[in-house]
């Protein structure tokens, strides 16, 4: 196994020479901020004033003190560690750190940032006032000083699970070191208010152009199948102008916490294929290893059939992210989501499987999400997919969202002024304790079409003045079909959610079809809600006669009065199929190829159904034989299957015989 770090032992001398070419590790660096220098920190007993990352020394308020740095409490042996904060157990979970220091001269524009952090448990970095770095345990947004870390960090002392300091290359330096005086801030962050140990200890340097960083990628490489597999040791970085290639059939293994990313103006490619996927795990046990990620302006990462499991995949501040034919699961680490994106360029997820997770978090980045299966997000407050501050153009389509059981679990969650989104050919189900769509916090013009949703406590909920336009669906057997309320003030006469238009829509047999609180509205024509009779232009409350509702088939057979009823004589209710095609609603044919011998079939079977594939030499009567019996498999797969021609023509439907739930 090909082991990527720095080492220090000369019986491994040959290995680490064997690496130089993927991997330098030179360590000169002009150092800018000591962490044993005289540093100003402040205790999250309350927050600091505003704009404390930048504004002079002179500035501060009284309650910042002065230390030497580092700061922490607890594990002892820690080196780099002097001003002890032997008051924080119990009492704040966050301390805030600055540094002033001038330069006389601009720093060489092409030279790099680095940023050693030796850490627990988590923290975010800012320069003169603009964030340049977090750990993935850091809370998202700007957090407040009552804040804690997502997950444990221990740091390079003194506990089983530690860790080495992050060394991380933060990218060409350009206008960001001019001469004057600057301001190094950081927020820190412990995992708890009782955690018996919390340590932050920081480093600033450039590193001039013509030198590589510390376990940093600098020129393009590739990493072959036949070397792997490949164990990373200490985080990796591919720095700017640097492009790894990822070959189809490698492995890569890591230690517990430990990540692969592309900093600014670097990429990540990864070649797998259906044949030989790449694999991301850890290399021994059950411990979560850290990312693979885009993080910073122009970098990359794109992840073409690859299984990551145990770890996380992330898109950040300025990267693009392409995410295809991926099986990314098992990762449940505190409330870190398994895969998302902060302040991307542009993110694309096709064709992808999330299973067992908390929680996917897309935020501030257009996105592009289609034909993907996200189910058992079973953490609770797990969403299966959550955009946050997503901008209009954004679709969600042909998704199936399943098997969400913990409280405050939504198949999708639109939030923090998330506008414009369309959700279409969805399949939602098994959300019991939440909703199938939750639209609320400033969010507006969401379009919902043609989706199914079942099993849920709501079809879909718009909340706080929020709106939506659904049509063309399918909401059955939820405890809700709409609902719509005020959920920041409950008691308030108004401030309801509202959906402005709806049509073509079934809303059956759910225990309450309509819900309406706080001023909330649907308007709505042409649909059918049982137990009501809702207002508007050809609604209707008519049985639908769906063609066999006990096994989810909620399509309308030829009898149902909703045939015709939409507008313009169109159907009322979804067209089928919808969901994801690896997990859909219906089973379909992605593929039918002939030849004078042989039809060869192509079609994926879910993991929670049973199929039978059947043939006829006519229509007409109706005679159909069976060809094989398709059973489910812990997860979905392709199927590809050879059925001899007899005559010059044949016939082949593929059915659904049974489902799990």
């Amino acid at each position: 196994m090909k082991q990527l770090n720095r080492f220090r032992n000369w019986g491994v001398y040959l290995l680490f020479v064997f690496c130089l070419a993927c991997l330098r590790s030179l360590s000169a660096a002009t150092p800018l901020v000591n962490h044993s220098d005289l540093w100003r920190f402040h205790k999250g007993t309350n927050a600091p004033q505003t704009d404390w990352q930048r504004i002079p020394e002179a500035a501060l308020n009284v309650d910042w003190g002065s230390g030497n740095g580092g700061f922490g409490y607890g594990d002892s042996g820690l080196l780099g560690q002097s001003t002890v904060l032997s008051d924080m157990q119990n009492r704040y979970t966050t301390v805030y750190l600055r540094h002033s220091f001038t330069l006389a001269t601009a720093v060489d524009a092409m030279a790099h940032l680095q940023l050693t952090v030796d850490y627990d448990d988590g923290y975010v970095a800012h320069l003169d006032g603009v964030e340049i770095t977090r750990s993935t345990t850091a809370p998202a947004g700007l957090p407040l000083h009552t804040a804690v870390a997502t997950d444990l960090h221990e740091a390079s002392c003194c506990d089983a699970s530690m860790n080495p300091a992050s060394v991380l290359d933060l990218g060409v330096i350009g206008n960001r070191l001019a001469a004057g005086i600057h301001v190094l801030a950081i927020q820190g962050f412990n995992e708890s208010l009782g955690s018996s140990d919390f340590h932050l200890i920081v480093d600033l340097a450039w590193v001039s152009a013509n030198e590589c960083p510390p376990n940093t990628i600098c020129t393009n490489t590739t990493w072959h199948a036949a070397e792997g597999p490949f164990l990373l040791t200490a985080d990796t970085l591919v720095g700017p102008g640097a492009i790894l290639t990822i070959e189809a059939g490698t492995q890569v293994r890591f230690l517990p916490g430990i990540s692969l990313r592309a900093g600014v103006g670097g990429g990540l490619d990864i070649q797998g294929t259906e044949a030989a996927p790449v694999t991301f795990a850890i290399n021994t046990g059950t411990n979560m290893w850290g990312e693979l990620a885009a993080d910073g302006t122009n970098s990359f990462l794109t992840v073409r059939h690859a299984e990551v499991v145990g770890g996380a995949v992330k898109f950040r501040n300025g990267a693009m992210g392409l995410l295809e034919d991926c099986y990314v699961h098992d990762y449940k680490s505190g409330i870190t989501p398994i895969a998302g994106c902060t302040n991307a360029k542009g993110v694309t997820v096709r064709r992808s499987h999330f299973s067992v997770y908390h929680e996917t978090l897309w935020q501030y980045t257009r996105m592009l999400v289609e034909d993907s299966l996200f189910e058992n997000p079973n953490n609770p407050s797990s969403d299966a997919l959550d955009f946050d501050g997503v901008p209009a153009g954004s679709i969600i389509r042909r998704c199936t969202f399943r098997h969400g059981p913990q409280t405050n679990t939504d198949a999708i969650d639109l939030g923090s002024g998330t506008l414009g989104v369309v959700v279409e050919d969805c399949l939602m189900y098994d959300f019991p304790n939440d909703k199938g769509v939750s639209i609320g916090e400033n969010s507006f013009g969401i379009i919902i079409r043609n989706c199914l949703i079942y099993g849920c406590d709501s079809g879909v909920a718009v909340k706080d003045n929020c709106t939506a336009v659904v049509h063309d669906c399918t909401f059955v057997k939820n405890d809700f079909g709409f609902r719509n309320y005020n959920k920041a003030n409950p008691s308030s006469p108004t401030g309801g959610g509202h959906v402005t238009e709806s049509y073509n829509n079934i809303l059956w047999d759910n225990l309450t079809t309509v819900s309406l609180l706080n001023s909330s509205t649907v308007i709505a024509d042409h649909s059918n809600y049982s137990k009501t009779n809702w207002s508007g232009l050809g609604n209707v409350s008519v049985d639908p006669q769906f063609v066999d509702a006990a096994q989810r088939d909620y399509r309308l057979p030829t009898q149902s009065p909703l045939l015709r009823s939409g507008r313009n004589g169109n159907p009322i209710g979804t067209h089928f199929p919808v969901g994801a095609p690896m997990a859909p609603s219906h089973p379909s044919f992605t593929s039918i190829t002939a030849d004078s011998n042989q039809v060869r079939l192509r079609f994926w079977v879910d993991s929670e159904k049973t199929y039978s594939l059947l043939a006829s030499e006519s229509l007409a009567t109706n005679s159909w034989t069976l060809v094989t019996n398709l059973q489910p498999t812990l997860r979905p797969r392709q199927v590809e299957l050879h059925q001899p021609l007899i005559g010059t023509h044949q016939f082949l439907k593929l059915i659904t015989v049974s489902q799990v739930r």
